[in-house]
């Protein structure tokens, strides 16, 4: 990912919980890449991103790299890009604090991903899930990610499809029960990207 200031895209650091003294601290935006074909989305970055400025860095990234690899996803034709900015605090990070870093990073990351809106997502983690659900005017299904994954659904403000999966830090290193049904999710979205996969009606309803 590129450095820069997430202010010039609208967003509200001044307000934000995860700013410093009113600014972005050690911002990560979009990693544009030629003739992408899909978009890869997270929540937010971690210590090694946010240090080096390239999204999926550190020991999550690697292991997400051999899991697209296993799904014969080509990394290097995502648009890379987190829902947040900033990387949030290890302690206290909580359903408040993200929700309002949410908010005030929304303008930035709807400027990110418009121009590329059209193309199909991979969407991982909660707060990834609900970042691209708000701006592709659409709710998620009751039950959250556990009900949610897995399945195709329909953005209509682009007409593009995304799957919701698990965070890769939460199925390939926290919870074990969920590390398969990742690496299934990879697959079918790579089938869903190649034609193999035909979309099926989405659980979404539009606002």
């Amino acid at each position: 990912m590129a450095r820069g200031d997430p202010t010039r895209l609208g967003a509200q650091c001044a307000q934000c919980p995860l700013a410093k003294e009113g600014r972005a601290h050690n911002p990560v935006l979009a990693d544009v890449v030629q003739n992408p074909t899909w978009i890869r989305l997270g929540e937010s970055p971690g210590a090694d991103e946010a240090r080096t400025g390239i999204s999926f860095k550190g020991q999550t990234g690697k292991q997400l790299e051999q899991e697209q690899d296993a799904a014969h996803l080509d990394g290097h034709r995502a648009i890379t890009l987190n829902v947040i900015a900033c990387m949030p605090p290890q302690q206290g990070k909580t359903e408040a604090l993200m929700g309002r870093a949410l908010k005030c990073c929304r303008p930035a990351f709807e400027a990110q991903i418009a121009p590329y809106g059209a193309l199909p997502a991979l969407v991982m983690g909660k707060w990834a899930a609900r970042g691209y659900s708000a701006w592709a005017g659409t709710k998620l299904p009751k039950g959250g990610i556990n009900k949610g994954r897995g399945f195709i659904r329909d953005n209509p403000l682009t007409g593009a499809h995304w799957i919701w999966t698990w965070h890769p830090t939460f199925a390939l290193f926290r919870e074990p029960y969920a590390a398969g049904a990742f690496g299934v999710d990879l697959a079918r979205f790579h089938r869903l990207l190649t034609g193999k996969l035909r979309p099926g009606p989405s659980r979404l309803v539009t606002n």
